[in-house]
């Protein structure tokens, strides 16, 4: 990681600067022992170059120091999971592996969705004030193996779903990242164990800026935790800021994070 910031800053190259720097990095993991990550293209850009761009300019390598072991961890998946094919094909357990995508296509359409109408609810309000809305989707941001871990209530690095930044004169402004994890127990009593899928959740910005999200929870746009069954119908298992369990739609629940983003920013 420092490597890859150090020659990046140095620029020595017309062009191809970041493919050398993420060439050389594998290179080094390759070197002592560890797989090669993908930084992907469409998921990770953002936080890449925001990473690289914070290394630049602060000498602050964690933002980027915190994708590169996100992707480490995912590559590690990928290999166990290989290992496990070539110990011997199983066409059961293959159609298993289809069904799981499945569900993980539904689960990542959903969430996009939500986005979606979160974004399309909260930009007239905002807009109708004199300000501004950025909004992100980080689109099938779950691998097929995170997504099946998750769903096992197993511990992996977060990763993004989308990101809300609303600003307005006279009031400031409030950043909120709506990031992936397993479901709380919370979340599991209310749906069930028969129902496993990924969660979301939120976090905020730290002041401090290591690491650089904390997480956000009575400060969360009012849902801090949310679930929903791939296949079972429009339906939003969430727990709101009170710690009150409900069922929404996707438009209800796209209502209320998006009043709860207002409401974060007039307190």
């Amino acid at each position: 990681m420092v490597l890859h910031g150090w020659l990046a800053h140095i620029h020595p190259f017309i062009d191809g600067n970041g493919r050398t720097a993420r060439a050389i990095t594998n290179l080094e993991l390759i070197r002592q022992g560890y797989p090669s990550i993908i930084i992907r293209r469409n998921q990770d850009r953002e936080r890449y170059i925001n990473g690289l761009r914070e290394s630049d300019y602060a000498g602050d390598i964690s933002q980027l120091a915190d994708l590169v072991m996100e992707r480490f961890h995912g590559a590690i998946l990928g290999l166990e999971q290989a290992a496990k094919i070539m110990e011997g094909y199983d066409p059961l357990t293959q159609k298993l592996r289809i069904a799981q995508q499945r569900k993980l296509d539904v689960w990542n359409r959903s969430v996009e969705l939500l986005f979606q109408i979160i974004r399309d609810r909260l930009e007239p309000l905002v807009e109708n004030a004199g300000g501004k809305l950025n909004a992100r989707v980080y689109r099938d941001s779950l691998s097929l193996d995170e997504y099946v871990h998750l769903c096992k209530f197993e511990s992996l690095a977060k990763s993004w779903a989308f990101k809300l930044e609303i600003s307005v004169p006279g009031l400031g402004s409030v950043e909120r990242l709506a990031w992936i994890g397993f479901q709380s127990n919370e979340l599991r009593a209310q749906v069930g164990d028969q129902a496993a899928s990924p969660a979301i959740y939120w976090s905020k910005p730290n002041p401090s800026k290591f690491p650089p999200w904390l997480l956000a929870s009575s400060d969360a746009p009012d849902a801090i935790a949310m679930t929903i069954t791939p296949g079972a119908g429009d339906a939003w298992h969430i727990i709101d800021s009170q710690k009150v369990r409900k069922t929404v739609s996707t438009t209800q629940l796209a209502q209320i994070v998006a009043e709860g983003m207002v409401k974060l920013l007039s307190q």
